[in-house]
């Protein structure tokens, strides 16, 4: 129970001191060459929510104005993506034409092999000759297998 009177006792004196920063008016006077003295009196609670308002107002503003350079940002890099996307489609689409190019070709290769090895009385291998490669380690141990 003592620690609730000791909050509660802490709390009066920052409660009456707020409150009364908040109480009374501030006054602006304005002097003019032409005319009389202009004097304003705005209560201090007023132009307290006044601020908290404009405060509000820049903050969402600037929220809101960079909302929009991300949406401007992403539609000129969707913009960009898509033409990238489009060169690249169409880069594919001319390997696939050369990889069927080159396979057609690889066909006709394969079938006048073919009719070589008739023509010539060889047989078509049906597993490859050991030995045939294009070097490198394996072909090299092959080699020294066979003077043995």
């Amino acid at each position: 129970m003592s620690i609730l009177h000791e909050l509660e006792r802490l709390r009066k004196p920052l409660f009456s001191k707020t409150s009364r920063y908040f109480r009374g008016f501030i006054t602006i006077m304005a002097f003019s060459d032409s005319g009389p003295v202009r004097r304003f009196q705005f209560q201090k609670r007023l132009l307290f929510l006044v601020g908290v308002f404009l405060l509000a107002a820049i903050l969402g503003s600037s929220l809101t104005f960079i909302q929009s350079l991300r949406g401007h940002y992403n539609a000129v890099r969707l913009a960009f993506l898509e033409r990238e996307n489009k060169a690249l489609t169409t880069l594919l689409e001319g390997q696939a034409e050369q990889l069927e190019k080159l396979r057609a070709e690889l066909g006709r290769l394969k079938e006048f092999e073919q009719n070589i090895r008739a023509i010539s009385g060889l047989n078509s291998p049906g597993e490859p000759i050991v030995g045939t490669g294009d070097g490198g380690e394996r072909s090299v141990i092959l080699l020294e297998r066979r003077r043995k």
